[in-house]
């Protein structure tokens, strides 16, 4: 008896790279993304067969995806490309993240970019949106404007960013 298989799958180590790159705008190219590449190839996986994933998989895929967060982020016309003129990036992360609106401008166009539309097996943006703000949330609890200055408030975004780009949302077709 043939076991059935599981109808979906995840992304080669070379779809990765190309879709992330696709979804951030960042060249897969870039300095620090293809080093990271070229280090994480073995540890990304090898073949599209969901059930061979393994925990060292989702390691290298939320370490590619945090470099190319990183430099989407770092890159002040990628950054505006990508997010928009309306977000002040030069805000300490208590004031830069203060209100529904201004975490939106963030949320909202990694969510928009990176989720797909009208696919079954996938979380919509409606259902992530709060999830990613309480993260934002987490992310600044306890800070001061001292404590967390705008390095932080682009390091709150990365995180945003990555937890999308590395999740199964991005990765399984």
């Amino acid at each position: 008896m043939v076991e059935p298989s599981a109808g979906i799958g995840i992304r080669d180590f070379a779809q990765i790279n190309d879709s992330m790159a696709e979804l951030t705008g960042v060249s897969p190219t870039s300095a620090t993304v293809r080093a990271t590449y070229l280090e994480l190839q073995q540890a990304l996986p090898s073949d599209s067969d969901v059930e061979a994933f393994v925990s060292a998989h989702q390691v290298g895929i939320s370490r590619l995806a945090l470099d190319y967060c990183d430099a989407l982020i770092e890159n002040a016309s990628l950054r505006s490309n990508f997010f928009g003129a309306g977000f002040d990036w030069t805000l300490p992360a208590t004031s830069a993240f203060s209100t529904a609106t201004q975490r939106d401008q963030v949320i909202d166009p990694i969510t928009t970019r990176m989720l797909g539309t009208s696919l079954a097996n996938q979380p919509t943006a409606a259902e992530a949106q709060p999830l990613l703000g309480t993260l934002i949330d987490q992310l600044v609890a306890g800070c001061t404007a001292a404590s967390c200055p705008a390095s932080h408030t682009r390091n709150v975004a990365k995180g945003v960013c990555a937890a999308v780009l590395s999740s199964a949302a991005v990765q399984l077709h």
